[in-house]
């Protein structure tokens, strides 16, 4: 045996060897083409593989080994055939395995053909049973019998079944996980953060809020006059006056003898301290040698006066002129008569004088 040749012994151990180039637990092989005769590798050629030791390394000629003698055959493969091996055995593996292959009939089954076609028949399909009838568990649905219809509802918010390309490719559209909102940061108007903690509020506008319109504020802005329909200009009729334009001045004069206009808080004053209540009733009442008609008068009429004493006035007409003493009163001025017994006109009456007024 080599090893015995090479260490002077088939088992046991030996010392004083150089082990520094192995490390403790190592497997030796026996290799005549390395330089000492040792090596860790696994030979790869010569018919016999001798195991020859396990080492307790040490430095310089410090090292011992322990020698125990394993002779393995080499195996040589051969077409079809692979070998492997190393120090924990061999494997010897089949690469073109044996193609024959034989399948043979059975009862109500008939083969033919060869390895690697065959066909395989039924020859009395009646000996292993029929079916008579299909029935389908929702969402699968079947029209039973012996040629039934198998089919699937398409899936909805209510209804299992198949999902459709459509719903495919909607829900592949959706947010992916992981990349879900997680924050909001809100401005004014709106606030909060938008968890359920602190939720997104916005305030309802305001002379100064800013916010949202309320059905309230709406439906007051919504009645107000159209755009287009603003007045673009306005007149006035006297007494009220106006500068005109979009802007106009409004004016009222104040109300005099020859003005219209409105009525101060002076004249209102003098106005209200005047007399009150309303003429119902006009009478009069006759001096001597006069007569009066159509008195009194309650609504309209005509008062007539008349002379019923005097007939001349020393037998003149016309323009008459009375100096001194009293006129309608005393025997000495009942001789005035003038156009046919009334007095009307053309009398003239001098200062001093009484009776006529």
């Amino acid at each position: 045996m080599l090893c015995y040749q090479h260490f002077n012994l088939t088992m046991g151990r030996s010392q004083g060897f150089d082990t520094s180039a192995f490390a403790d637990g190592d497997i030796l092989y026996y290799d005549s083409a390395v330089t000492g005769g040792l090596t860790k590798t696994y030979p790869t050629s010569g018919p016999i593989v001798t195991v020859c030791a396990v080492t307790n390394s040490g430095s310089g000629g410090s090292g011992s080994v322990q020698v125990r003698v394993s002779v393995t055959q080499r195996i040589t493969a051969s077409t079809g055939i692979s070998v492997s091996q190393n120090g924990t055995g061999t494997t010897v593996t089949n690469t073109a395995p044996d193609q024959t292959v034989v399948m043979n009939s059975g009862t109500g089954i008939s083969v033919t053909g060869t390895y690697p076609n065959f066909t395989v028949t039924n020859t009395a399909p009646s000996s292993g049973g029929t079916v008579t009838s299909v029935s389908g568990t929702a969402p699968i649905a079947s029209t039973g019998g012996t040629t039934p219809t198998i089919s699937i509802s398409q899936a909805t918010t209510s209804t299992n079944g198949y999902l459709s390309s459509t719903d495919w490719n909607t829900f592949n559209n959706k947010q992916p996980a992981g990349s879900y909102l997680t924050t909001v940061t809100a401005s004014s108007p709106l606030s909060g953060s938008g968890t359920g903690g602190s939720p997104l509020v916005i305030s309802q506008a305001t002379t100064s809020t800013s916010g949202y319109l309320s059905s309230t504020d709406w439906n007051t802005f919504n009645n107000k006059q159209p755009a287009g329909t603003y007045v673009t200009s306005v007149g006035a009729t006297s007494p009220i006056t106006s500068s005109g334009g979009t802007t106009p001045t409004i004016a009222i004069p104040q109300a005099s003898g020859s003005a219209s206009g409105y009525l101060s808080s002076t004249d209102w004053t003098t106005f209200n301290n005047k007399g009150s209540g309303t003429v119902t009733s006009v009478a009069a009442s006759a001096g001597t040698g006069i007569s009066i008609s159509g008195s009194p008068i309650t609504s309209s009429g005509t008062l007539t006066i008349t002379n019923t004493d005097v007939t001349s006035v020393n037998g003149s007409t016309g323009a008459v002129t009375v100096s001194g003493g009293q006129f309608f009163g005393t025997a000495a001025t009942k001789a005035i008569a003038y156009n046919a017994n009334s007095i009307s006109e053309n009398i003239t009456v001098t200062a001093g004088n009484t009776g006529l007024s």
